[in-house]
């Protein structure tokens, strides 16, 4: 397991996010099982605690279920259910206010388009 703590975000946070990473690049497949509590604890070393309240919010978002006595499992249907979450935040909080602040400045739509046709060029005049 590739994981790299920040002092940017709760640990329990970093974690949800690391396991999300995990289901959306299908590394860990739906109905796949997850490492153990202490497995994990371990590896990153931080408190069994702190990754057990991580999969309490995975759980709470229907993206794992724990079958009792062998662990915690990705739930069917997970990735999909995280890819359509990270797209709708994706737009809200990149894309909407791009376009706000584009057409604040002046660009119009296809002023934008042009933008991301030529992105390979490092500068466009208008």
């Amino acid at each position: 397991m590739k994981f790299k703590l920040s002092g940017h975000e709760p640990i329990y946070a970093q974690l949800v996010r690391y396991y999300e990473d995990l289901i959306i690049s299908r590394e860990l497949p739906e109905e796949g099982r997850l490492p153990s509590t202490n497995e994990v604890a371990a590896a990153f070393g931080v408190n069994p605690a702190t990754v057990l309240k991580a999969m309490e919010q995975l759980v709470a978002k229907n993206i794992v279920y724990k079958k009792r006595g062998l662990g915690m499992f990705v739930c069917s249907g997970a990735c999909w259910q995280l890819t359509e979450e990270r797209r709708s935040d994706f737009y809200e909080n990149h894309v909407r206010r791009m376009l706000e602040e584009a057409h604040r400045i002046g660009f119009t739509n296809q002023d934008i388009i042009d933008l991301i046709n030529a992105s390979d060029s490092t500068h466009m005049n208008f």
